[in-house]
């Protein structure tokens, strides 16, 4: 079991939006990646991959969305979850289709 998102957990949690509608604390990061894939014509051309990993308390079976007071990760497909056999938390590895960064407005923008 790979141990790494217990680094700093306690000290980052913030208060997450899952779904629109569930509050609870945990943190939560992501990266942006240049991918290769196929286009429709065997091609290979340049594409964004969003990848990330939730870490909470609450166990969830359905994430789509997340929301914090800096990001709104959008149309996540959950590909793993990690649990410890000493702990609450749970570790949600995803990809994501959108990520926007939240202004002090409260307006995004696409990334």
């Amino acid at each position: 079991m790979n141990n790494d998102f217990k680094v700093g957990f306690d000290e980052e949690k913030e208060v997450i939006v899952i779904n629109d509608n569930i509050k609870t604390l945990g943190a939560v990061s992501y990266s942006i990646s240049k991918v290769k894939e196929k286009d429709e014509y065997g091609l290979d051309t340049d594409a964004i991959e969003i990848t990330g990993i939730l870490v909470t308390e609450y166990y969830n079976q359905e994430i789509t969305k997340i929301e914090t007071a800096r990001y709104l990760i959008d149309d996540i497909d959950v590909e793993k979850e990690e649990f410890g056999s000493k702990e609450d938390r749970i570790a949600y590895h995803f990809k994501a289709q959108f990520a926007r960064v939240k202004y002090q407005t409260g307006d995004y923008e696409r990334i």
